[in-house]
């Protein structure tokens, strides 16, 4: 396969094989999901495909822009068949760039629109959404956000931490749903507030949850799987803007196996995929005949679905270094 390059020995043993060098059991996936859930999936999908062997490269979301910019540059070229990451800004540039292959999945007709490419370039293999989460410790229901305009209130002031845009791209789309929203004078308020950034969603849910902060700014997968273990965080889906976020998967270009790939996103975007994602990672599906994360009405799927807000993806693509710098002058310096 074309991940490692062949001395002259693999040479001559792939020719008295008569291989091509091409791998029909190995599939490379890169990916920003959280590593027990990915390990999970991982496992499940072998065990229905046993002819199939999934190697998962998984890093956080800068990073895995990093290797992909990298590769793309080199002389290998990109080096993964599937690439599942957070939201769909990047896929847009590796489209332009040719890098991402068409796929009419049988199971894309049971993904809504608006959480898929129009020429089936991705789908949204999860869904996620940036929410209001606040310790129930410390704040009554009655008193807290209901609102991402109430987080403006100077009741929260140093009280408030979200992860970082720069680091996070569920962070990312989110300010920029909220840029677009509220404009800047929300980000500035925010500031006036002296909310603080951490890394990483999983840094806010360990803050948020030892009570270092009364309320947060972070991805409902991650407060609820913490609030079914017991941890005493409430979550709240703002009617003034809810940021549900596709988490897309896609086949390369450069992709070996691209019958694997295909059976993947399959896999994925099945009942049984999806009904995984649920169960393991409390993840919200596109798909609705599939049950909810426990912890979820259906109720409160649909008004998700059905509220939530257009984001602009090509906008967040093209507008991500001048988002990042004018959100760190406001926030950071």
């Amino acid at each position: 396969m074309r991940r490692a390059a062949y001395g002259l020995l693999g040479l001559v043993i792939l020719w008295l094989g008569g291989c091509d060098g091409q791998n029909d059991n190995m599939l490379t996936l890169y990916t920003s999901m959280p590593q027990p859930i990915i390990e999970k999936i991982e496992g499940e999908f072998e065990k229905a495909y046993p002819d199939l062997d999934l190697e998962v490269i998984r890093e956080s979301t800068t990073a895995l822009r990093s290797r992909i910019e990298l590769e793309i540059e080199s002389p290998q070229g990109l080096q993964a068949d599937l690439v599942w990451a957070a939201d769909p800004s990047e896929y847009l540039r590796l489209i332009d760039q040719g890098l991402l292959r068409q796929y009419d999945s049988p199971e894309g007709s049971h993904i809504p629109t608006k959480f898929k490419d129009a020429n089936n370039y991705y789908y949204g293999g999860r869904l996620i959404s940036m929410c209001i989460v606040y310790n129930t410790n410390q704040v009554r229901p009655e008193a807290a956000p209901r609102l991402w305009s109430d987080l403006q209130d100077s009741v929260w002031k140093d009280n408030i931490i979200s992860p970082d845009p720069r680091r996070s791209g569920s962070a990312l789309a989110w300010l920029a749903a909220m840029v677009e929203q509220k404009g800047w004078e929300f980000i500035e308020a925010l500031g006036a507030n002296h909310i603080v950034i951490a890394n990483s969603n999983g840094e806010v849910a360990d803050r948020l949850e030892k009570g270092e902060f009364q309320v947060a700014i972070l991805l409902d997968y991650v407060a609820r799987s913490k609030k079914v273990a017991g941890s005493p965080l409430e979550i709240i889906y703002p009617e003034d803007g809810i940021v549900l976020i596709p988490s897309p998967i896609a086949i390369t270009q450069t992709s070996d196996n691209i019958k694997g790939a295909e059976t993947f996103i399959d896999y994925v975007l099945s009942p049984e995929g999806q009904e995984l994602l649920a169960r393991e990672g409390s993840f919200l599906s596109a798909r609705s005949d599939v049950a909810p994360p426990t912890g979820v009405d259906r109720a409160t799927v649909k008004n998700a679905l059905d509220r939530a807000l257009v984001i602009d993806w090509n906008e967040v693509s093209s507008n991500r270094i001048k988002t990042i710098r004018r959100f760190k002058q406001i926030i950071l310096d």
